[in-house]
């Protein structure tokens, strides 16, 4: 009995020695776990989501790297042709304006010729003014305006009727000191006229004699 005991430990003895003896240092073996990959990188397929990177492990292959786009070489870009021409502009055309006409240094009533009550005739007594006029026109080429007035007094009628047979004789009466002035030489083109009714008065009609001072026509030379 004594002899088995011995036996066996001598064995297990020699089984630990050997064990000892031929048992290298343990290592293990490198788990390759998910880390951080660059944007160009990717493992196996891709990782679209959360869900996915889970089963990660389960579906690893061999780490590929993925192509990365090669930005294309830059082409000069041809010149464009433009379609416009250049052309040398014309030396500028000098235009020589005429002077003008200077205004008028003198500008005067050089008459006031009065009528009969409701009439246009001219006097003959104003036949000499008339003539003064004329040659005064002529010799500077003068611009002639005639303005024809009336007293404001008509017979017993309406406001319209009224301005209307006042306006009537104030433009009959100076269309007929202009026919006088052109029969005496002057141009019709420098001749003006213009008729003002009863709008002007230049004396109260309270009496006879403001209403005749009212019955005119007002002569004015320009040149």
């Amino acid at each position: 009995m004594y002899k088995i005991l011995k036996s066996a430990a001598i064995v297990s003895v020699c089984v630990f020695a050997a064990a000892c003896a031929s048992t290298e240092p343990v290592t293990e073996t490198p788990v390759n776990e998910p880390h951080y990959q660059p944007i160009h990188i990717k493992a196996g397929k891709s990782i679209a989501s959360d869900s996915k990177n889970a089963n990660y492990d389960e579906n690893k292959t061999t780490t590929t790297v993925a192509r990365v786009p090669v930005m294309p070489e830059l082409k000069e870009e041809p010149a464009l042709k433009s379609s416009v021409k250049i052309v040398s502009a014309p030396a500028p055309k000098v235009i020589i304006k005429p002077i003008a006409k200077a205004a008028p240094t003198v500008n005067y009533q050089i008459a006031n010729i009065l009528f009969a009550d409701g009439g246009a005739d001219i006097d003959a007594k104003y036949n000499s003014k008339i003539a003064e006029i004329a040659a005064l026109a002529k010799k500077h080429n003068a611009l002639i305006t005639v303005y024809g007035f009336a007293s404001s007094r008509t017979k017993d009628t309406d406001v319209q009727t009224h301005k209307n047979i006042n306006f009537k004789v104030s433009l009959q009466r100076a269309q007929s000191v202009a026919a006088a002035l052109r029969r005496a030489g002057v141009k019709k083109e420098n001749i003006i006229i213009e008729a003002l009714s009863d709008s002007y008065p230049l004396y109260s009609e309270v009496m006879p004699e403001g209403e005749r001072l009212n019955r005119r026509a007002e002569v004015y030379i320009s040149y």
